[in-house]
């Protein structure tokens, strides 16, 4: 991953500031069940009306302030996103063009296409929602947990008990969904891949009648391509029920323990409602931070499939050929000449020798796939050679 995360350091501004003000967000989030507490403790039981235009002039305050700061952090996230994936696009561009073709065949055009345009995209908004969230829900777990503390250390034990329990559960799913994303990937480049055949051959196809073949291979693709996006889709949702669940029961045991300690003077009506706040405060970034994982999973995916195409060595650049005008005495010879293409059963030539000099005309017949263009594509040097030479020498008679 070093490769990619050199595109980062244009933005490691951007990168400090998104974080940054998510945190001023996120603690002026925190201040505000603590407002509310002071509501409902001071200002409603004393009758003292001054005391609660104040402490919703405060609220409004808080709210203002964040929304200004949320928008500044989006600001620079996205900058930060849309740079990144902009470079690296453009550097995977480049670095495609000048594969040879035997890579390209290995990886496919379709693979190539959905790395160059969906893999790219998932890896922005991957870094995205990473600047906007993935920092946020820390701060606001731990701070809602030590918000919480301060107001009662006895009920903060249940609310560490639900982030282990939640923790676990998130740490199980996604070890079940990552591969399934990957299988993923796998299958959205066989459909593009089978769409763009039949799209190219689509007047063969006519020609043939095969219409209804074409037919059935896709939806046989696209059927097992549904299959696999139901089995990731099921696994996933099982996430925010259970999340609903563990909070529910957390929240049924911090209300039924702090009605204990308000019958016994050691919890305040405020506090206990501060305490839920808090409580479902963390409910809604767990939420938030178990989606965000689910999206970081795909990008991690995504950011390997990229990395394979950098790892491809680019095609080396022939040397300018100095001499424009060929000698009529050149010749071409070719020996013992045989090439496989890639994952190929067979090798598609097999031990192909002749001798031409210039102005002659070489015919080659055979049928169907008997190796005419492989031939061709391997003297042009678009293919390299497994066995044997190709020489152009000089007669020097």
């Amino acid at each position: 991953m070093k490769q990619l995360l050199s595109y980062y350091k244009p933005y490691l501004k951007e990168s400090f500031l998104a974080p940054l003000f998510k945190l001023l967000e996120a603690v002026f989030e925190l201040l505000v069940p603590l407002v509310i507490a002071g509501i409902v403790d001071q200002s409603i039981p004393q009758k003292d009306q001054g005391h609660l235009w104040m402490q919703m002039g405060l609220l409004f305050v808080f709210a203002v302030i964040g929304v200004l700061v949320a928008l500044v952090a989006q600001f620079y996230s996205a900058k930060a996103a849309v740079g990144f994936a902009k470079e690296l696009t453009n550097d995977l561009y480049r670095h495609i063009l000048s594969l040879p073709k035997d890579s390209r065949d290995r990886l496919t055009t379709s693979s190539l296409v959905t790395r160059l345009t969906s893999d790219t995209y998932q890896i922005q908004t991957g870094i995205n929602q990473f600047l906007r969230l993935f920092l946020r829900a820390p701060i606001i777990v731990f701070g809602a947990i030590f918000m919480a503390y301060r107001l009662s250390p006895e009920l903060t034990f249940w609310f560490l008990v639900m982030v282990a329990i939640l923790s676990f559960v998130i740490v199980v799913l996604s070890r079940l969904v990552n591969p399934l994303y990957s299988i993923l990937r796998k299958k959205t480049d066989q459909l593009v891949q089978e769409t763009r055949q039949q799209i190219q051959g689509m007047r063969v196809i006519r020609a043939f009648g095969q219409e209804k073949r074409e037919i059935e291979n896709f939806q046989v693709l696209n059927q097992v391509y549904t299959a696999i996006q139901m089995k990731t889709g099921h696994w996933s949702s099982l996430l925010p029920p259970l999340t609903y669940l563990i909070v529910n029961g957390t929240l049924l045991v911090i209300i039924w323990n702090g009605y204990i300690s308000i019958q016994g003077g050691w919890l305040s009506q405020g506090a206990l409602i501060a305490l839920i706040n808090y409580l479902l405060q963390i409910l809604v970034e767990l939420i938030k931070l178990a989606m965000l994982i689910n999206s970081l999973n795909q990008s991690y995916i995504s950011a390997k499939r990229i990395e394979e195409v950098f790892a491809e060595k680019p095609e080396d650049i022939l040397a300018e050929i100095v001499q424009k005008e060929t000698p009529s005495n050149q010749s071409l010879r070719v020996e013992h000449l045989s090439f496989t293409y890639p994952d190929a059963a067979q090798p598609s030539l097999r031990n192909i020798s002749f001798a031409m000099q210039q102005g002659q005309i070489l015919g080659i017949i055979g049928g169907t796939g008997s190796g005419k263009s492989s031939l061709v594509q391997v003297l042009l040097g678009l293919y390299t050679a497994d066995k044997g030479s190709i020489s152009l020498y000089r007669n020097e008679g």
